[in-house]
């Protein structure tokens, strides 16, 4: 099995993929060993596995060239929460390391373009995502569209009123009261 590193601008689903290939590993009885926070390459011995196996969590260059060093010896895992760019990855050995690269789906930049007042396409942008995204995905970008809505007007009243609703309705969620996809239609209905 090839070492793998996985990144993407959707973390979601980076993470997910991450996840399950951890938990895959633990099904085969493999020894899981967390590097993340080391800052030097150190190969573990195991007691009680034949099989060891790393995982990381890469946050900056010194952690991928670490993760770079332990799948030249081994299995390792890696995850990092963004896009690397291909200047980063070109040092990385491809005949030991599998790298996936998870993308936002770019109907999402869509919608979000369209996340404006008295928009008539609104409705059939919201449609689309829905079905390819998920709601948490799109909870938390629209709270971030309608944030920097409201810093590139901060006198209009409107959105101000459009961004105290998106607030209400993100405690409500965040406690329990609604859940996403009602507290999105809600303030999806401020738009119109």
């Amino acid at each position: 099995m090839k070492s793998i590193l996985i990144h993407g601008d959707n973390e979601t689903a980076s993470r997910n993929c991450y996840q399950e290939i951890i938990g895959q590993l633990k099904n085969k009885n493999y020894e899981l060993v967390d590097v993340t926070k080391t800052t030097n390459y150190s190969p573990h011995q195991s007691l009680f596995s034949e099989m060891v196996a790393y995982q990381m969590e890469i946050d900056s260059p010194l952690s991928l060239k670490l993760f770079a060093q332990y799948a030249q010896e081994g299995l390792i895992i890696g995850w990092a929460d963004k896009t690397l760019t291909p200047t980063q990855l070109k040092n990385l050995d491809r005949s030991k390391i599998e790298v996936e690269l998870f993308k936002l789906n770019q109907n999402i930049w869509k919608f979000l373009d369209g996340l404006y007042p008295h928009n008539p396409n609104l409705n059939t942008s919201w449609q689309t995502i829905q079905k390819e995204e998920s709601l948490e995905m799109i909870w938390g970008m629209t709270l971030w569209k309608i944030g920097k809505l409201v810093l590139s007007k901060p006198n209009d009243g409107f959105l101000k009123k459009i961004m105290t609703q998106a607030l209400t309705l993100d405690f409500q969620v965040k406690t329990g009261i609604l859940n996403t996809g009602t507290a999105l239609t809600r303030l999806l209905l401020y738009f119109k």
